[in-house]
């Protein structure tokens, strides 16, 4: 047979998995051995899997799945005892402990697993044997209301068939609330994953809003780019919302599987996209009080209160703006970005009303399950650079310090995907890093992306990579993690099609990463709670009106996180922790509050060193509105800050600028290891924590091109003879890494 002139025996190939299958069943294998039955789980699922490419002409991902199949036999035949039992998650309502989520014996546990739809639904009963505990799923309102009447029009009185006494139908104001979905798609898995210890985080789904719900009340509808399509802010809207989050959660509240609760998806909401002719109402004929309260929910009302609240007077806006503007009735939201104070007014703005909007919604999950962690999917909102891709994010609406105020759970959607050099997985540790420095609480990226939508790219380096991702996101505070996403197409057009569901070694990996984080669960947990020693200050408004910055502050995080730092971002609102820190390093902030100033110069004062990443003085000039700062503040902190040129490539990551970041930051950050390559240290990331009295040290190369040689220093003396705890194997003074494949060594003190 022959597909895109590549040649290929079908029949022989056919004929290969049946060896491989009949050698597979002869083999006994012991299932009280974790990573074994791992194993004997992948290849079992995945020698159908394979047949069933050869039926779909897929003969190439055919070829690579045998592949896998017999490597992951070979290891089979010959794997020993021991990791019979891993404490980690046994059905249980978690008690959250800084990064941590603990179980009933205070041990932590680590959260692995899939999402979202049917598939991951049907293998709950699996999900323990590939070595995962837990799994999202969704309902939205789309789901459970309509409108009045529809039970009766379809002709049903379905109560007969369920228990006697049992309505799975109601009315809520102008909604017929049918509970049948939540009674036979959610309970029933809520149920199955309670008896197979599986935790079950439940998104609510919002965006899913009733197509007859917005046919009904066209003025809500909206030209948002996200998947909210309806003005989240009226009072409709959220009349629509609050009775679905009341039905759904009256009834699964009390499962003790119940993870957490999520409120949103990837939520983006630029009010500015519908503040044009918003002001009058269609439903000329409501009630007065009912027409007022509609056009209260115009955005662009709100935000010309927002600005009289603010700055009471036109003149003043004007004065700090340096604008001229008549009236307030003529200061309109942007539609475009600008590098304006403007702009940052409304930025900020529309920040605020998104996280009052999600606020709301905790808010009423919390009246109902006061006891159930809260979390949001929100996506980054920084990048490595800003390349259009990245600048997007600022008409997003999301700032996760406010997210903060009112979450149990930094919930998130990151990705990073191997081949891109914009993503690398210092990108998605970057944003983890930026998560535990404005609060400390778990981290849970509920839709993990680590295989791009359509990847048809098969190597082996992908399911390295994934294990890199899995456990040391875990080590930069993201305790739970639901990989996107479990399902198969062979539609070339699908998301699905090339996802994890169709390669065995990736899915052996992430059950492997996620066995070897709840054995090792107390070394985990101290290298989340390492030390920080230096800080990057965390800009807003540098973001607005300098477009370089975050290429600056990206470049000299990764100069942070190859020194053996964990980097930690120091917000403006945050800026009195200050002197928890060492060093401070301010790279590319041309834009700051005036009380950053002052608390830089005091940090100086009292012997705090500061490291300025500059590029023809342009940092700490101006405030938010872009007038002068106080110069003679600024003027101060030169005098005894620590210089270096910024980089003028253009170019993010840059290896060699970042390498002159983690030289210069070794002067004055001392460490008891110091880890060396004859290469350099780029990509190289080692941490070191004590645990239970002993030290232990995680070293990775993010270098997915070749092995790295390296050498351990313990206050200036080579070591030569370290235990590896994650393989149980010794290493001697030089120590070969591979590519994503993280060592963690012992050391007594």
């Amino acid at each position: 047979m022959r597909k895109l002139g590549i040649t290929i025996d079908e029949i022989k190939l056919r004929r290969h998995y049946q060896s491989l299958q009949e050698e597979f069943e002869k083999l006994k294998t012991e299932n009280n051995n974790r990573y074994s039955l791992l194993k004997a789980t992948v290849i079992k699922r995945f020698l159908q899997y394979g047949q069933d490419d050869i039926e779909h002409g897929q003969y190439e991902r055919a070829v690579y799945v045998y592949r896998c199949l017999s490597e992951l036999l070979e290891e089979l035949k010959h794997s020993t005892g021991g990791a019979e039992s891993i404490e980690g998650y046994l059905t249980h309502r978690a008690e959250l402990d800084g990064f941590s989520m603990r179980n009933p014996n205070g041990r932590p546990v680590f959260y692995c697993g899939y999402g979202h739809f049917e598939q991951v639904k049907r293998d709950v009963p699996e999900m323990n044997r590939l070595g995962c505990n837990s799994i999202q799923i969704e309902i939205g309102p789309a789901s459970v209301l309509f409108p009045i009447g529809t039970h009766d029009a379809w002709g049903m009185d379905g109560e007969e068939f369920f228990k006697s006494g049992e309505s799975y139908i109601y009315t809520d104001g102008e909604f017929e609330v049918n509970t049948a979905a939540v009674k036979t798609e959610i309970i029933p898995v809520l149920e199955q994953a309670e008896k197979a210890n599986v935790a079950v985080c439940l998104l609510l789904s919002p965006h899913y809003a009733p197509n007859w719900f917005l046919q009904k009340y066209p003025e809500l509808k909206s030209r948002n780019v996200g998947f909210l399509k309806y003005n989240i802010y009226h009072p409709k809207a959220k009349e629509m919302v609050e009775v679905h989050l009341r039905a759904v959660l009256s009834l699964v509240k009390d499962y003790p599987v119940l993870q957490s609760i999520c409120i949103s998806n990837e939520p983006v909401f630029n009010t500015a996209l519908d503040a044009e002719g918003t002001d009058s109402v269609s439903h000329d004929l409501l009630p007065t009080a009912e027409r007022e309260n509609y056009e209260k929910a115009s955005t662009k009302v709100q935000w010309q209160e927002h600005l009289k609240e603010k700055f009471q007077t036109i003149a003043e806006l004007n004065q700090q703006w340096h604008t001229d503007y008549a009236a307030f009735s003529e200061v309109h939201m942007p539609l475009e970005e600008e590098q304006t104070p403007r702009f940052y007014e409304w930025y900020t703005w529309n920040n605020q009303m998104f996280a009052g909007w999600h606020r709301w919604m905790a808010e009423i999950v919390r009246d109902i399950a006061p006891n159930l962690p809260v979390q949001a999917k929100f996506m980054p909102v920084f990048g490595t650079s800003e390349l259009p891709y990245h600048r997007r994010f600022l008409r997003y609406g999301v700032d996760p310090e406010l997210f903060a105020d009112f979450t149990d759970i930094s919930g998130n959607d990151a990705w990073s995907f191997e081949g891109k050099s914009h993503l690398p997985l210092s990108y998605k540790l970057a944003w983890y890093d930026l998560l535990a420095s404005i609060k400390k609480m778990p981290i849970q990226n509920s839709e993990d992306h680590v295989i791009e939508d359509r990847d048809t790219f098969y190597g082996a380096i992908q399911a390295k990579r994934i294990y890199g991702d899995i456990w040391q996101g875990a080590l930069h505070g993201r305790t739970s993690t639901q990989l996107w996403v479990w399902e198969r197409s062979n539609v070339p057009h699908a998301t699905a099609n090339g996802s994890i569901l169709h390669r065995p070694d990736c899915v052996e990996a992430v059950g492997r990463a996620a066995l070897d984080l709840n054995r090792l669960a107390e070394e985990a947990t101290a290298l989340q709670n390492c030390e920080r020693k230096a800080a990057l200050l965390y800009s807003q408004p540098s973001r607005i009106y300098t477009k370089e910055y975050i290429a600056d502050l990206f470049r000299a995080y990764e100069g942070v996180l190859f020194s053996g730092n964990r980097p930690h971002f120091l917000t403006e609102k945050q800026i009195d922790r200050l002197s928890d820190f060492r060093v401070l390093l301010v790279a590319g902030v041309t834009h700051t509050e005036p009380k950053v100033l002052a608390a830089i110069k005091a940090f100086q004062e009292k012997g705090g060193i500061v490291i300025l990443v500059d590029r023809d003085k342009t940092v700490l000039k101006r405030n938010p509105y872009d007038q002068p700062a106080d110069l003679q503040v600024a003027e101060a902190i030169y005098q005894k800050a620590v210089w270096i040129e910024g980089d003028r490539s253009g170019i993010s990551p840059n290896p060699q600028f970042s390498e002159q970041i983690s030289q210069m930051l070794n002067q004055y950050t001392e460490s008891e290891f110091i880890v060396k390559s004859s290469e350099g240290n780029y990509n190289i990331e080692w941490t070191e924590a004590e645990c239970n009295g002993e030290k232990i040290l995680n070293i990775i190369s993010h270098d997915g091109k070749r092995n790295r040689k390296i050498q351990i220093y313990r206050n200036g003396i080579l070591q030569e003879h370290m235990t590896e705890m994650i393989s149980g194997a010794h290493v001697g003074a030089e120590i070969e890494l591979r590519p994503y494949q993280p060592i963690l060594l012992k050391f007594e003190n």
